[in-house]
């Protein structure tokens, strides 16, 4: 781990130590669920010059709001309820991380993000100290004061059995919920924020209980949720949808959009569809026209690789990259395989953001799941209905993205009947939000979905 965050890497554990021998560099959390670790009574915590809400989820310095990620909150939390001991490396993974596995510097920088937040540093461990070996200590003088004022009320488990999330961004609250799709696989979709209904087919890589805490993901989900209700799910096989013994394909992504839909009970809303969620969305468009009012798609393709055409080179060319993929996904760390997917995706990405999409990976699904899908999305192939799309279309697309070239997303757009086409400039294929075609996206969208549609204002209710 990272020498400044002052954590001793020794795991304290023999099963973690055996663990980290399997899978180097990769920490992994016991097994046994934690999830109410950091559900105690809300409490304001006063030390220093500080004052940690965790009601309001605030850390104030004086009057002033410090910026925290989730996580670093979380991780602050567990440690000043906990300050009386010593908290083990194992005892802060299953707290923080809920049974997941998470690489060492994503640990040592959370805890170099707490020990910032708070002034303190790895040298001095003025209030977060290291205990070589044993583990990591709040050492500071605090003042315990019950919470004064009442917050806004968490969405609460309705009877359907939709579980309510806390999110971190401009207070808007998720519930996911779950629904079957007609091979009655298990969908779990969520549904956030407050507006006209906007549906999301998303990149199959991201989870929804992690997406609100994720550098990649956390910008599209405020974007989207900025004027609409947003709906959005896990792909079978991934997140918490069902994962065992799911078959993958075409036609089944579609089931799967199809059941989320008609669960979430919206007729008519604007559908959003990136790389292979774009093909679904691009489908559903054109077999449910009525339903659909406005259609944005970034990074799409009218088919894939395979159905391009392929010399014999390239097939085999083919077969290398998902074997890399299969290999880096079993050995996150490794440095001839480990980076290779979140290079290939996202080239100009900062170190951060390369670390939470490596862990975003794992989290999302298994290696062998993986391959599997890439290898459906490789054979698919919307060419003979993407002309039949009625509805306005936006089509948006990087200029130097690797995975889904250029000339693909400028091919949807000259098959789609006025379609409008912007090209981004940037060369990753999952936009990020700190870089400049962010705004420009941001720009195209918000001119493409007015923030209010005619027709009243409806709830959104699940079915599930």
């Amino acid at each position: 781990m990272d020498g400044n965050s002052g954590y001793d890497p020794e795991p304290t554990l023999a099963g973690l130590k055996s663990r980290s021998a399997a899978c180097p560099g990769v920490i992994a959390s016991r097994t046994r669920q934690s999830e109410t670790a950091l559900s105690g009574q809300k409490l304001i915590f006063v030390f220093d010059n500080y004052v940690l809400d965790t009601g309001r989820r605030e850390l104030r310095r004086g009057h002033t709001v410090v910026s925290v990620q989730p996580q670093v909150f979380d991780l602050l939390e567990y440690l000043i309820r906990n300050r009386g001991h010593v908290v083990s490396r194992d005892d802060l993974l299953d707290a923080v991380w809920g049974g997941r596995i998470v690489s060492e510097s994503t640990l040592a920088t959370r805890i170099n993000a707490a020990r910032s937040a708070i002034g303190d540093d790895g040298e001095s461990q003025r209030l977060i100290r290291t205990l070589p070996r044993r583990g990591i200590r709040f050492v500071g003088e605090v003042r315990e004061e019950e919470e004064e004022q009442p917050r806004a009320p968490r969405a609460a488990a309705s009877p359907s059995g939709a579980v309510a999330s806390p999110l971190p961004m401009a207070q808007v609250s998720q519930q996911i919920h779950f629904c079957r799709s007609r091979d009655d696989t298990r969908i779990a979709y969520a549904i956030c924020g407050h507006g006209r209904p906007l549906v999301w087919a998303p990149h199959w890589v991201h989870h929804l209980r992690f997406d609100w805490e994720s550098p990649i993901w956390r910008p599209w989900l405020a974007l989207l949720t900025k004027h609409h209700s947003l709906i959005y799910y896990d792909w079978r096989g991934c997140g918490l949808s069902d994962r065992n013994g799911v078959k993958f394909a075409p036609d089944l992504y579609l089931e799967d959009f199809e059941a989320v839909v008609d669960a979430a009970r919206v007729d008519q809303f604007a559908l959003v569809g990136i790389a292979q969620g774009a093909r679904t969305a691009m489908t559903y468009a054109v077999r449910h026209p009525g339903r659909v009012s406005h259609l944005a798609l970034f990074a799409s393709s009218p088919c894939g690789r395979v159905v391009q055409g392929q010399s014999s080179e390239e097939a085999a060319e083919e077969d290398i990259r998902l074997k890399a993929v299969e290999l880096g996904w079993e050995n996150p760390r490794n440095p001839a395989y480990g980076r290779f997917f979140t290079s290939w995706h996202l080239p100009d990405a900062t170190a951060e953001q390369v670390n939470a999409y490596n862990d975003l990976l794992w989290q999302t699904t298994s290696a062998a799941n993986a391959v599997a899908m890439m290898r459906t999305f490789h054979r698919a192939d919307v060419r003979d209905i993407v002309s039949k799309i009625r509805c306005p279309t936006l089509v948006l697309h990087s200029r130097g993205e690797f995975v889904i070239p250029f000339e693909w997303g400028r091919a949807v757009a000259t098959l789609i009947p006025e379609a409008r086409f912007v090209p981004l400039e940037s060369r990753n294929h999952v936009l990020l939000g700190t870089e400049p075609a962010w705004q420009q996206m941001v720009a195209a969208l918000e001119d493409f979905l007015p923030p209010r549609w005619p027709g009243t204002e409806t709830a959104i209710t699940s079915r599930s």
